[in-house]
């Protein structure tokens, strides 16, 4: 899921009806947005007016924000976290187990170092761009994964304490928190920056 401001709409990739739902922040006037794929993760570029969203099957979706002007590109076999570094015409995606870097447009895509042995179903990626620094959230061995963005400089944090499957992940980067959402506990814990655990938000139904 992701927001855009000042818009204020509400995207959420949902893979097992193969659509992108847009709403409201509040939830009201929904309606599928895009079909046609297994969408998966979801980043929004709201200054460039452009939605992006991994596929498993027809590569990276985007779009105008409305839906119009939409494509396909960078391959297929992806289906798992994006995100998007704006300012200096990146995107970065996820297989199974790997992480490719490419422009905006889908050129010049590149691996990123040894970060592929790191990853098992790598659900979720976070930038924290003042840092250099990406996150992926590991649903396949319940770990968090930190490296820079070159793929280098890797490290784990073992998350099976607190959380099982995570697929969610958030930064707050100005006050040192990292927000983990996990799929078979259904809560969302909180940690430092360095995969540190501080609180447990607790059980939250059907997330």
């Amino acid at each position: 899921m992701n927001l855009t401001f000042p818009q204020v709409k509400a995207y959420i990739s949902y893979s097992n009806s193969s659509s992108i739902i847009k709403a409201n922040e509040n939830g009201t006037s929904a309606g599928i947005f895009a079909s046609s794929a297994n969408y998966y993760g979801i980043a929004i570029d709201a200054a460039g007016g452009k939605i992006y969203s991994s596929t498993n099957n027809l590569g990276v979706y985007k779009a105008n924000l409305d839906g119009s002007a939409s494509q396909f590109f960078t391959g297929s076999g992806y289906g798992y976290g994006i995100a998007l570094d704006v300012a200096n015409n990146y995107m970065y995606v996820c297989g199974a187990n790997f992480c490719i870097r490419s422009h905006l447009d889908g050129t010049s895509p590149s691996g990123l170092g040894a970060l592929g042995l790191q990853l098992n179903i790598p659900d979720a990626i976070a930038l924290d761009l003042t840092n250099g620094n990406m996150y992926f959230a590991n649903s396949g061995n319940s770990t968090i994964v930190r490296s820079d963005l070159n793929g280098n400089n890797i490290v784990s944090y073992n998350m099976s304490a607190h959380v099982t499957a995570p697929e969610g992940l958030a930064l707050d980067v100005a006050n040192n928190k990292m927000y983990i959402t996990g799929v078979s506990t259904h809560n969302i814990i909180i940690t430092d920056l360095a995969g540190n655990f501080i609180s447990d938000l607790g059980n939250l139904g059907g997330l």
